[in-house]
């Protein structure tokens, strides 16, 4: 192995180390702000090594190969070291703040959307209850009206009928077989209006 590919390789690896440095203050921060539980957070710093894993392994396959040497760990532990005294507190701080401009933006979005989605049509449900509730009340008002309006007629008619029942009584008693029929379907008819 070349000493320019040497010294790629080292390049790669600090620049791998400070992007583990990155990641690992992004994803400590997340899980304190997301406040998760131990299994998750457990299960979670596996999923972390494992990547961290892929990607190193990735840029030392592009660089050389994979071909694992000592000056390897050497600049990997190097990047880690110079992120975490020089970077580490400023990116803590910016990734806490990117997490609470997130929630902050969450919550918008969700007064948002109560405010033009939710609320408008809580109200027009409410519209439709109110309209709907006038309609019945207004139906029963002018059934009953009408009702009254419909009991003279109605008196008269019984009046005006009298005659005519007295009549059909003694044409009914003449003839028993059409009295029981007619009865018949007067139940019949009843039946079926219940």
């Amino acid at each position: 192995m070349s000493l320019q590919v040497q010294l790629v390789t080292l390049g790669a690896m600090v620049v791998s180390g400070g992007v583990l440095g990155v990641a690992f203050d992004a994803y400590r921060v997340v899980a304190r702000e997301a406040r998760l539980r131990r299994v998750l957070r457990s299960f979670l710093d596996v999923v972390y090594w494992l990547a961290a894993t892929v990607l190193v392994f990735r840029v030392l396959y592009e660089t050389n190969l994979g071909e694992v040497r000592l000056f390897v760990f050497l600049g990997l532990l190097l990047g880690l070291s110079l992120y975490f005294a020089l970077i580490s507190r400023w990116a803590v701080l910016a990734f806490r703040w990117a997490v609470a401009f997130v929630r902050r933006l969450a919550r918008f979005a969700v007064r948002l959307f109560d405010m033009l989605i939710v609320r408008p049509i809580r109200f027009f449900v409410r519209c439709l209850e109110i309209v709907w509730g006038f309609i019945g009340v207004l139906t029963i008002f002018l059934y009953k009206f009408v009702l009254q309006l419909l009991y003279p007629l109605r008196m008269f008619l019984r009046w005006v009928a009298r005659p005519l029942r007295r009549r059909l009584g003694l044409f009914l008693k003449e003839r028993p077989k059409l009295a029981r029929w007619l009865q018949r379907a007067a139940r019949a008819a009843r039946f079926w209006r219940r």
